[in-house]
């Protein structure tokens, strides 16, 4: 446990922080099964820290930041919720990285830093080990979360987060502090780490330093406008090093020398993943060809859009397509022009008023993605259509993205379309967009006209059809109240995977009645207050996930069990 006598503080003008040593040790990281939390993410695994390390009390104010920012060339106020013993936010990664080297070169002219250490970001290790501070519950108070995505009050006790911070940062160490005297570890604002982010070793580890390289850096305690379950002892999450949040700031670290490049780049990114003569030859459009495209997709969809980058296409000659972004691919499913019948008989198990059996007929074909799309997929566009990159709760680059608003999702379907219109991709007459409910259903249903597209339905059929149903499905029996990888569970007879159960998918159409009346082209109401989500989620029952089950929710809504799936199809604008 540390001790007064290894106690420092670095004085930055009249300004002191605060800095507790942390002795080595040994301690068990990650989530357990039975915390609520991601166990998936954060899988458990040993721990040694062969060196102590000091580190902040609390999380850096914006008066300390100020007072070295320019030293280091950067914007000495960069927060949006201003205070001087508020915790500074919308600091990249970059900006945190700078700032402490400065506070180096300033501390080393004065000869003031212990040989073989540096101010620095803590590691991942050495942030949850002094975060938990010998504890091994969810918090570092000893207690546990009573829930994940409401009010928690034993949270309240050690932590701003969204049922009690107002959506606002708040002055630091105003909360309790845990065994050792750190504050505000859980909550208020979440902080950066220096490691790459990725998966979890499973085995004994000494002195981790992640990845080499990456695309994010780790971030970790959670944040005043989050939920619960981020602001527990082991949950994480990763960050673009470039982004500036107001939920985001970081704590100081004099720890052990770590000779390793923490911002190293992914070197596949700096060359060509295939030799040159497998890559068709196309000519780069000029600035001017670029700014025209824009300007006709704008006009075309009502829209202004930024961009950043562009990404890379392929398409195969077997009517599937893909788009790839640097390592993630979305795969999409062709499905043919058709008449099938939507909704749902009087006698199926489980139906309601809402679900009216009816002929439909679609004129035209569609992509639709093989699989939800996943946290990494959404992440890469999201960058370029200044969006959050990193929403979901239940975190994991192969796991569905969630929490993301219909308006949100809107916005990253039009960003793709624009950057695949500029690389010559987009089919005439198509868009990137949110599959109609029409269009999800015939998909879903795959030939099938039964409760569910397997063929059998749980509620009628015995433990046999219970069972099968597990297995095409992640639903509230056997899903541990959590999202999943996508493509574990069975496709149906088109290939599509979780269009049942794992999570609820954004659709295109407002929601309203259905008429029994044959429809063509179905679009749904011109307008109203709920659009509709379709599939059902980890935490419905199976009724919940048929697949003619009508879900409805707020498009500002953000939940952690509504994403969705891509379509290319028909331009509904």
């Amino acid at each position: 446990m540390p001790g007064l006598e290894n106690s420092r503080y670095v004085m930055l003008g009249s300004l002191r922080i605060d800095l507790i040593w942390c002795n080595p040790g040994h301690f068990i990281m990650g989530c357990s099964e039975d915390e609520e939390g991601d166990s998936e993410d954060a899988p458990l695994h040993q721990v040694t820290l062969t060196k102590g390390f000091w580190l902040a009390r609390f999380q850096t104010t914006q008066a300390q930041y100020e007072m070295i920012a320019e030293q280091a060339g950067l914007n000495p106020r960069p927060s949006k919720f201003e205070g001087e013993n508020r915790p500074v936010e919308r600091v990249t990664w970059v900006d945190a990285h700078q700032w402490c080297e400065a506070l180096n070169r300033r501390e080393s002219r004065a000869g003031r830093i212990p040989e073989g250490f540096e101010y620095r970001l803590p590691t991942e290790a050495e942030w949850e080990y002094a975060c938990r501070a010998g504890t091994t519950t969810a918090l570092n108070s000893g207690k546990t979360l009573t829930c994940g995505d409401g009010e928690c009050p034993n949270l309240n006790e050690v932590a701003w987060y969204d049922h009690n911070s107002g959506k606002e940062t708040h002055d630091v160490g105003q909360k309790l502090p845990n065994n050792w005297g750190f504050y505000d570890m859980h909550g208020n604002v979440e902080e950066w780490c220096r490691d790459w982010y990725d998966e979890y070793p499973l085995d004994h580890v000494v002195d981790p330093l992640g990845p080499d390289y990456g695309r994010y850096h780790v971030c970790r305690g959670g944040n005043m406008g989050g939920m619960a379950m981020g602001c527990s002892s082991s949950a994480r999450k990763g960050g673009n090093p470039t982004n500036r949040r107001c939920y985001r700031g970081f704590r100081l670290a004099l720890g052990p020398i770590i000779r390793a490049t923490a911002h190293q780049q992914n070197p596949r990114q700096e060359q060509n993943e295939e030799p040159e003569n497998t890559r068709p030859s196309r000519p780069q459009p000029s600035t001017e060809e670029l700014m025209q495209a824009r300007a006709e997709l704008e006009e075309r969809l009502n829209i202004a859009i930024d961009f950043d980058t562009a990404i890379k296409g392929k398409t195969d000659e077997q009517g599937t397509r893909n788009f790839t972004v640097e390592e993630p691919k979305v795969k999409m499913i062709w499905c043919p022009p058709a008449t099938f019948t939507m909704g749902s008989p009087m006698e199926e198990s489980g139906r309601t008023p809402e679900e009216t059996l009816h002929e439909v007929t679609l004129t035209k074909g569609f992509w639709l993605g093989m699989y939800p799309v996943t946290q990494e997929e959404y992440s890469i566009i999201a960058d370029c259509a200044g969006l959050r990159a990193r929403p979901a709760n239940f975190g994991g680059l192969r796991r569905p993205v969630e929490t993301v608003d219909w308006y949100s999702v809107e916005r990253w379907c039009k960003e793709l379309t624009y950057l695949e219109m500029i690389a010559g991709r987009l089919p005439d007459g198509y868009e990137y967009r949110l599959p109609t409910e029409a269009e999800w259903e015939y998909a879903c249903r795959a030939g099938t006209s039964t409760a569910f597209n397997h063929g059998l339905d749980p509620t009628n059929h015995g433990e046999e059809a219970r069972t099968y149903f597990e297995n095409v499905a992640w639903y509230k029996y056997n899903s541990g109240y959590k999202t999943h990888v996508v493509g574990e569970r069975q496709p149906n007879a088109w290939g599509f995977c979780d269009m049942h159960g794992n999570i609820r998918e954004w659709c295109w159409d407002w929601f309203g009645d259905i008429a029994a009346e044959p429809a063509t082209d179905p679009r749904g109401p011109e307008s109203g207050t709920m659009k509709v989500s379709r599939g059902g989620c980890y935490g419905d029952y199976a009724r919940h996930c048929r697949s003619a089950y009508r879900g409805q929710c707020e498009p500002e809504g953000c939940k952690a069990n509504l994403g969705f799936r891509l379509a290319l199809a028909p331009v509904l604008h």
